[in-house]
């Protein structure tokens, strides 16, 4: 939508961007389990959703779709999810590592769904 609405892009090119997105959140997924093993998981967290952020907003600035689509692949949130969940296990003691574990899904996951809803209501 950003990029026909806001950039003047044509369908095809608005179609595009959510394609990059999932396409880039797949190999997120795919890389962060080759990297999980190689860098603690703190600097994986901080670093991906620095990545995620910059790409936010270079697709907020952008100029045209093709800009968009450069910070549409770099948010890739995939990463962190799967990575905070295993170290919320870590931290943990095992008697309440499901609980805690399915909880912070719950929490993750309803922010999700609870987000468009909020940036509608106020005006986003």
């Amino acid at each position: 939508m950003h990029n026909e609405r806001t950039l003047g892009g044509r369908t095809a090119e608005g179609a595009l961007g959510p394609a990059i997105l999932g396409l880039t959140m797949a190999v997120g997924r795919f890389s962060g389990q080759a990297i999980a093993g190689r860098f603690q998981d703190l600097t994986i967290i901080l670093s991906e959703a620095a990545m995620a952020c910059a790409g936010g907003l270079v697709a907020a600035v952008a100029i045209s779709p093709a800009m968009a689509y450069v910070g549409f692949a770099m948010v890739r949130v995939s990463v962190i999810a799967p990575v905070a969940l295993a170290l919320v296990g870590q931290l943990v003691p095992p008697p309440y590592q499901i609980t805690a574990v399915a909880r912070g899904n719950v929490i993750g996951f309803g922010a999700f769904l609870l987000a468009p809803t909020v940036m509608h209501g106020i005006g986003l």
